[in-house]
Formats: structure tokens, C-alpha cells, sequence
């Protein structure tokens, strides 16, 4: 076959015009695809990182946050677990304060009933001592002992001050109880009142009035004046004598 340069040179032509044309009209509006393409590949790729960066700020401020909020969390567990102790040793001491008052209150009224209950026993041995002296003084008494407290009296009576004293009377007589444990003798009576009219210078009416607790003796009333030598009062008086003497021990 032989080479034709005439059709060689017109496919030349040819190429050069389809390249020209190819050039003119494919070319230019390829690159600018490219281009446009290579511009929004470009913009993903600042954009993601733009996005990447956004998120390593929003990472670190969550971390931030996160660790604020631990550290605001220990703050008030510890706060929380502060003032959880605080009130447990108030209330452990208002506890320990409270059984300690009600022990205080449960010793003073035991100490209280102890005493309460001592006083009573004091008083029953107090009265059983004093009735059995009176007991004992009723079967050793006798007339020779009641001549003694009338004598007693008698004296009592002769010191009597009529100035310092006005007993009741009417139509110019005094009213004079005499209390005894059993009837006096008449001579007894009239001693006595032979004594009151020396002193008073009136006649005197004389009562009788029998009280066998007086147990002895001998007690005489004149109006407001009491001359009083009864046995049973000596042993009230030695009644609370020996109550305090026993109190005073116990204490």
C-alpha cells in the first residue's frame, strides 16, 4: 500500500480542527467543572474542618462543663455529708442531753419517793415510840402522879398576872374547863379553883370535861389562857422531837 501524504495531511487538518473545536467547546467548560468542582471539594473540606474544629470546642467545653459540674457535684456531697454529720451529733447530743434530763428527773423523783417513803416509816416509828410511852406512862401513872401535875399547875396557876389576863366569865364568875384523862379528885378540882379566885378575885365556874387521849395530867382553860401539864402533850412534843432527830439522821 502506498503512503498518501495528501490524505496524511488532510487528517492532519482534520485532528487539528476537531482538537481546535474539542478546545473551543468541551474544553474550557470542563475546566471550569473541574474547577467549580475542585472549588466545592475545597469548601467540604473547610467546612468539615470548620465543623471538626467547632466539635473539638464544643468536646472541650462539654468537658469543661462536665468536669465544673463533678466538681460542683463533690462540692455538695461534701456540703451535703457536712451538714448530714452536723446534724447528727445535734441530734446524738439533744438525744444524750434529753436521756440525761429524763435520768436527772427519774433521780429526783425516785429521791423524792425514797424520801417521801423514809418520812412515812420515820412517822410510823415516831408514832408507834410515842404510843407505846403513852402506853407504858398509863399503867406506871397513878394518884401519886397526878398529885405531882396538880401540884404542877397549882404553880402554874399562881403565877398568873390578873392584869395580863381577863377571862370570859358572867355575872362576875370566871368559866374554867379542866380536861382530864379520867374524873379528878374533888380536892383537885377545889385546889384549883381556890387558886383562880386568889388570883382573879371572882368566883369560879368550874367544867369538868373528860378526854382519856390526854392519856395523864392535867390541862386548864381560862378563856384564851391554857395551862397545859396532860401527858399526850409532853409526848407530841417528844413525838417531833424524835422525827427530827430521825430525819436529821438520815440526812
Amino acid at each position: 500500500m502506498q503512503f498518501n501524504w495528501s490524505t496524511f495531511a488532510f487528517q492532519i487538518v482534520n485532528f487539528l480542527i476537531l482538537v481546535f473545536i474539542l478546545h473551543k467547546v468541551l474544553y474550557k467548560p470542563i475546566t471550569n467543572i473541574i474547577a467549580k468542582r475542585r472549588a466545592a471539594i475545597e469548601e467540604k473540606f473547610k467546612q468539615a474542618r470548620s465543623e471538626r474544629e467547632a466539635a473539638e470546642k464544643l468536646k472541650s467545653e462539654y468537658n469543661l462543663k462536665l468536669l465544673e459540674i463533678n466538681t460542683e457535684e463533690n462540692k455538695i456531697l461534701a456540703r451535703a455529708r457536712k451538714e448530714a454529720e452536723a446534724e447528727r451529733e445535734g441530734l446524738i447530743k439533744e438525744a444524750r442531753r434529753a436521756a440525761e434530763h429524763e435520768q436527772a428527773r427519774a433521780m429526783e423523783s425516785l429521791d423524792q419517793e425514797i424520801k417521801g417513803r423514809l418520812a412515812d416509816i420515820q412517822q410510823h416509828i415516831a408514832a408507834a415510840a410515842t404510843r407505846l410511852a403513852g402506853k407504858l406512862l398509863q399503867d406506871v401513872t397513878g394518884s401519886r402522879f397526878n398529885e405531882e401535875i396538880a401540884r404542877h399547875i397549882t404553880e402554874q396557876i399562881r403565877g398568873i398576872k390578873e392584869r395580863d389576863h381577863a377571862p370570859p366569865g358572867k355575872e362576875n364568875k370566871i368559866d374554867a374547863v379542866l380536861f382530864a384523862a379520867e374524873a379528878p379528885q374533888q380536892a383537885t378540882v377545889e385546889q384549883f379553883r381556890s387558886e383562880l379566885e386568889k388570883v382573879f378575885g371572882l368566883g369560879v365556874s368550874m367544867t369538868i370535861h373528860l378526854e382519856p387521849s390526854m392519856i395523864s395530867g392535867f390541862r386548864l382553860e381560862i378563856g384564851e389562857l391554857i395551862l397545859d401539864a396532860g401527858i399526850n402533850r409532853q409526848l407530841n412534843d417528844w413525838n417531833k422531837d424524835l422525827l427530827n432527830s430521825l430525819m436529821e439522821h438520815h440526812a
